[in-house]
């Protein structure tokens, strides 16, 4: 999957690329932690009747038996957003950078899903419709031992 948005001009597209653009701006020097730290990329799939988790799959060379569990947007984000007492101001404001991508998640895309591949090195896949057309979100990595 890659940032491909086609260049025709209506709004649906305008809304598209501006998406994309939040999308990247909030996510922009945040890094996924576990027992690495990765970035976040933009994922746009512009036809949603053509993608289904098989696709993914393929797309990302992955083998059928992987194992592929699903959490809700919320589930996923937890220690990521909830703001702890011995947080020091580094850590609160990576918290609010957090909340505010949950908040430009839940603003924009609809029925969204965390996708987790693999059992050791996972690819994270977080994603939701667009205007019933598309496919949007963000992937990165979660390394778990």
């Amino acid at each position: 999957m890659e940032n491909n948005i086609n260049q025709s001009q209506n709004s649906s597209d305008s809304f598209n690329r501006q998406l994309v653009q939040e999308l990247t701006t909030a996510c922009e020097g945040l890094l996924w932690f576990s027992e690495a730290e990765y970035p976040f990329q933009v994922i746009y799939w512009h036809d949603l009747e053509s993608w289904n988790l098989d696709i993914l799959l393929e797309q990302e060379n992955v083998t059928a038996d992987t194992k592929v569990k699903v959490q809700d947007l919320l589930t996923f984000f937890n220690s990521a957003i909830t703001e702890q007492e011995w947080h020091n101001e580094l850590e609160q404001a990576e918290v609010k950078r957090y909340q505010a991508l949950i908040n430009v998640l839940d603003t924009n895309l609809q029925n969204i899903q965390v996708y987790l591949l693999g059992e050791t090195e996972i690819d994270v896949y977080i994603l939701g419709t667009v205007n019933e057309n598309a496919l949007a979100g963000l992937k990165t990595k979660v390394v778990a031992t």
